[in-house]
């Protein structure tokens, strides 16, 4: 075993890292600061603008589920390289919209290219490169969601006042060229194996490998378990967009709802660090259930108005639960073989949920007036989140 990973293993991280900064920062992340100049510049309404984010989010979740059925037909290098191709061609084209129908076929085109570069595929690919650490090379690549959000967000908002929608979409092109980089010019691999290497901490963790590989192949108990794991943070993670809302309806400040996000998407970045590591030094399901826990407590203060600029930082954990933590349980309760198959499902499972779970928590306030009954969702969801992480782990000692 390598002491330390080789070039190519670092090469291959901040590929991922790019794919991922752009697949979810450059395009999920900052979508906001598009919607209100597209409304007023082809004078339609917002709700229709936005809409463009849930069909890419939706191909996105499409993609992915397909993605390793993709690589097998016409090889992962290529499934990437192209996915990368056709979501900077897709920005850039977005600034040629004339209409709403132009910009749906752009997003969709971003969507297929998206799909083919987000979450799964650079699990996928740092789960073949990496034995040891596994758990912190993941969350490494994952942060740079929230990174690329939070550095880029002002950045194209300011642009776009400046210089319009239009500029902000090739510039936007342009930041993610630079990003995908690595990905499109630097010789890297599905597998280790392809450069004539080995998965770091290959020899370590080859023995616990092959015994995995006789249990859970099949168990539908677990199955059902990270099912509803799924259905839960994807749907915990749509409500920090609403924080703004909520803080509004509490007597708070425009400003302060700003803020409210903002240290949500601080704690995006960290959140998913942390939990990285932990995963590596205590376990998946403890290190989860932490975390859990943590959301748990955001949502209670959110509810009750308790320090909630607080309990935004707390809330933000949620993040880290559905990239980080929904990977490293399909990695740790399945074979090689059974998680290639689940973990793609649970993934789009948990996309689709958030994509569906907005216009839910829309309509939750648009009836009540208020955000109380999506945040004590929330609260039930995270103990029945923690009761099912449980589960798992009595189920694993026996």
């Amino acid at each position: 075993m390598e002491d330390r990973p080789s070039t190519k293993h670092i090469l291959l991280i901040i590929a991922m890292a790019g794919m991922v900064g752009c697949s979810v920062g450059l395009v999920q992340n900052v979508a906001g600061v598009y919607f209100d100049p597209i409304a007023s510049d082809l004078n339609i309404g917002r709700g229709p603008v936005s809409f463009s984010l849930t069909i890419y989010v939706m191909l996105s979740a499409m993609g992915s589920l397909l993605f390793k059925r993709i690589c097998d037909r016409i090889g992962a290098m290529f499934t990437i390289r192209s996915g990368a191709i056709l979501l900077i061609a897709g920005t850039i084209l977005s600034s040629f919209s004339k209409d709403l129908i132009s910009y749906y076929g752009f997003s969709i085109i971003k969507g297929i290219g998206g799909g083919l570069i987000h979450l799964v595929s650079a699990s996928l690919f740092i789960n073949n490169w990496f034995s040891k650490n596994n758990g912190l090379m993941v969350s490494i690549a994952m942060a740079f969601s929230g990174v690329a959000g939070a550095l880029f967000s002002p950045l194209l908002s300011a642009i776009i006042n400046n210089y319009g929608w239009k500029i902000g979409y090739v510039v936007n092109g342009l930041l993610m060229c630079v990003l995908l980089m690595p990905l499109l010019l630097f010789k890297i691999g599905y597998h280790p194996e392809d450069l004539g290497l080995k998965p770091y901490g290959y020899s370590v963790s080859k023995e616990e490998s092959n015994t995995k590989d006789n249990i859970n192949k099949a168990d539908r108990k677990v199955d059902v378990l990270l099912f509803i794991y799924s259905l839960i943070v994807g749907f915990v993670t749509c409500v920090p967009q609403f924080f703004p809302g909520h803080a509004s309806v509490l007597g708070y400040s425009a400003s302060f709802g700003s803020l409210l996000i903002s240290l949500s998407m601080i704690t995006n970045i960290i959140s998913k660090v942390i939990l990285g590591a932990m995963v590596d030094k205590i376990g998946v399901k403890k290190a989860v259930m932490i975390t859990s826990f943590i959301v748990l407590l955001g949502s209670i203060m959110m509810l009750k108005d308790i320090a909630i600029n607080v309990a935004a930082l707390l809330f933000g954990f949620c993040y880290a639960g559905s990239t980080v933590g929904l990977t490293s349980i399909n990695r740790d309760q399945y074979c090689e073989k059974e998680y290639l198959i689940r973990y793609p499902i649970f993934s789009f499972v948990s996309t689709a949920v958030n994509a569906l779970g907005s216009p839910l928590v829309g309509s939750i306030y648009d009836t009540f007036n208020s955000y109380d009954i999506a945040f004590f969702i929330c609260i039930v969801m995270m103990v029945v989140m923690l009761i099912d992480l449980y589960i798992l782990e009595r189920k694993e000692q026996r």
